[in-house]
């Protein structure tokens, strides 16, 4: 997001970067869902700049929902704390609570995208969509190996994020692609049941 970015519709899905945006994008036509815009902040340590931005624009009045989606990275807690501070060092009202509206207007809600404990990342849902797929054990035994021959150890939401490209990697056709990309493709199966909640947040408003 930059101070070129218009408002053009009164209900925004807020999210980190591009691949999130090519993602909510395609879910939403999939959806039949027209009355939503999505807007790239271009990661999370932007967030209070960027809203500040959206929110001197002429037609900031004319938004009536805010919807915001931020990965946890190792803190869940902290990552919700964050971002409803931002919201209130620049007037706007947080919420409580994740995944419900705020009843001010614009109405605001924030869903923070996790994986087991406290932390995670939007990779998170992708990857659990596809763990019970027999191919998947290969990229399990991949890490093992890098881990026994390597030792290395990595923070858990990054390695989420490399197990996911490395199983687009296991199909040539999108072993270049950007997840984002791949989601638009139609590479992943969107009605699995690991995308339940962050599909319902995206539908509600």
């Amino acid at each position: 997001m930059n101070d070129t970015i218009k408002i053009q519709k009164s209900k925004l899905l807020v999210v980190e970067g591009k691949d999130e945006k090519n993602i909510f994008d395609h879910w939403y036509q999939q959806l039949a869902i027209t009355d939503v815009q999505v807007l790239p902040i271009g990661g999370k340590t932007q967030l209070k700049s960027n809203l500040e931005i959206l929110k001197s624009l002429f037609n900031f009045n004319a938004v009536t929902h805010i919807a915001i989606i931020i990965d946890a990275d190792q803190n869940e807690t902290g990552a919700f704390n964050s971002v409803c501070h931002s919201l209130k060092s620049i007037g706007l009202n947080p919420p409580s609570e994740q995944m419900v509206f705020t009843s001010n207007i614009p109405k605001i809600k924030v869903m923070i995208a996790k994986g087991t404990g406290n932390r995670g990342s939007v990779e998170d849902y992708f990857l659990n969509s596809v763990k019970e797929i027999n191919k998947f054990k290969c990229v399990e035994s991949y890490f093992d190996c890098i881990h026994e021959n390597e030792g290395t150890i990595k923070s858990e939401e990054k390695i989420v994020i490399a197990k996911t490209y490395v199983y687009l990697a296991s199909n040539p056709d999108f072993a270049r692609y950007r997840l984002g990309e791949s989601v638009k493709a139609g590479f992943w199966d969107l009605e699995d049941k690991a995308f339940v909640e962050l599909k319902e947040f995206i539908k509600s408003w």
